[in-house]
């Protein structure tokens, strides 16, 4: 995908073992309408945006946890981690970092669909 390479702004971040990670904070390719997240699978992506809705099961194994976040632009994200998001309650103001998984659609309380980008998440902080 031509988009992805030619990023405007690719943010240098201290990875957790000890190398650098490169991390776009460029997402206008993923407003498209079918995309390709197969040639980004292996990128991670930062966002910001504030807390819709956040919940944490742990049944017989890990804490999975669920935080549905909107960004600026409107965009909606799901959030999946394997650890507890700590104290990041709904309407908190968040940025992630994490894989772009797919994207999908969901029926919402007004009688629509709600299109969401899953992102495998790698770190969840309030700010």
């Amino acid at each position: 995908m031509q988009q992805i390479q030619k990023r405007k702004q690719v943010n240098r971040r201290e990875g957790s073992f000890g190398y650098a990670e490169q991390i776009s904070t460029d997402l206008s390719w993923l407003t498209e309408k079918s995309i390709n997240l197969s040639d980004v699978s292996s990128s991670f992506i930062s966002v910001k945006g504030t807390v819709i809705s956040i919940k944490e099961t742990s049944q017989d194994g890990p804490t999975i946890s669920n935080a549905d976040i909107i960004d600026a632009k409107g965009n909606i994200y799901s959030y999946i981690s394997y650890k507890s998001t700590g104290d990041i309650l709904d309407g908190d103001v968040v940025e992630f970092w994490g894989i772009p998984l797919g994207t999908y659609s969901f029926d919402n309380v007004s009688g629509g669909l709600t299109n969401s980008i899953a992102i495998f998440g790698g770190q969840i902080e309030k700010r």
